[in-house]
């Protein structure tokens, strides 16, 4: 099949380079799919993974044609049939498995094993003292109360780098791009040091965790409620949980056709683990944070509540 003319109004042609602008903000070597960790055979395992769950089939902004993806890791844009069961994706939430999900999809893909200990490094971002702490914290938040938890700070306060998040409003992205690439590459760095002997220095568990718990950064920042990105993927506003309303936790939970944020949120996965477990190095992993997973746009701004986020405002009874 040749070129057809699809997604963005673009002619396409078949093949992951003719259709990765459509999914990954761009057409440049930092694209994941490029990296020298994304191999073919990871590709393929994707493919197989994807079409044996039925979500091989994406919409694409022309709603006539969709894009299927092949056993061999590319894909065909077509005409869209009666028959195409586009895939349907969730956005990722602190109560539903969608970080575990992404995780051990990605796993998978990169030959990796998906632990208990690191589902366990996952689900800490969002539970670092146990869902008996989160729930007190959100209560008392909801009543104007705070503390100095590790599960206040992580939410509220001046840990939401854990999130991919902002720690208050009108920070300057860079800034924020810079904390939550620090703590990225702190983990990173934590999970892979050797001795002198060429022996890792801390147990096989508790390296499982800190990459869980740097995948679940990567993860969240795929969630428009966490980081606003335009149509290209690139950040244009690291979000605030502090001053957003119900709409954060209805994109965290409700299903939306987005494959895009789920691909990228998946294969960002695999390409993280497989630098992690397959000899890559912090330059490795600084570089795709910044080219990949973090590009800033040109208009980016400081970090807030984006458009449609905020909390309703409340009138006064007498207000017609």
């Amino acid at each position: 099949m040749g070129a057809v003319g699809g997604i963005n109004g673009e002619n396409l042609a078949n093949g992951w380079n003719g259709i990765k602008k459509a999914l990954f903000g761009g057409g440049s070597n930092d694209d994941p799919s490029e990296s020298p960790f994304m191999t073919q055979g990871m590709k393929e395992k994707y493919a197989k993974h994807m079409i044996e769950q039925g979500k091989h089939i994406l919409p694409t902004s022309n709603p006539d044609f969709v894009a299927e993806l092949k056993p061999d890791g590319t894909y065909e844009i077509r005409q869209r049939t009666a028959s195409d069961n586009l895939m349907n994706v969730h956005t990722i939430a602190p109560n539903d498995p969608n970080h575990e999900n992404i995780t051990l999809e990605a796993a998978k893909i990169a030959g990796v094993e998906a632990s208990m200990d690191m589902i366990r490094g996952i689900r800490s971002n969002d539970l670092p003292e146990g869902l008996s702490k989160f729930l007190e914290v959100f209560a008392k938040h909801s009543a104007g109360m705070s503390d100095d938890s590790l599960t206040f700070r992580s939410h509220f306060g001046d840990m939401q780098e854990l999130h991919s998040m902002a720690d208050r409003g009108e920070i300057a992205a860079t800034t924020t791009k810079k904390e939550i690439m620090k703590t990225i590459v702190d983990l990173f760095t934590l999970s892979t040091a050797k001795d002198g002997n060429g022996n890792f220095l801390l147990p096989k568990e508790v390296r499982a965790e800190l990459t869980g718990s740097a995948l679940h950064i990567i993860q969240d920042s795929f969630a428009q409620g966490h980081v606003l990105r335009n149509e290209k993927g690139e950040v244009v506003m690291f979000q605030t949980y502090e001053g957003q309303g119900d709409k954060h936790a209805e994109m965290d939970h409700s299903s939306i056709n987005d494959p895009v944020a789920y691909q990228k949120s998946v294969t960002a996965s695999v390409v993280y683990l497989s630098i992690t477990n397959y000899g890559g190095s912090a330059q490795d992993i600084i570089h795709f944070l910044d080219k990949v997973v973090f590009p800033l746009a040109d208009d980016v701004k400081p970090s807030g509540v984006a458009p449609g986020f905020e909390k309703p405002k409340k009138n006064n009874w007498f207000e017609l």
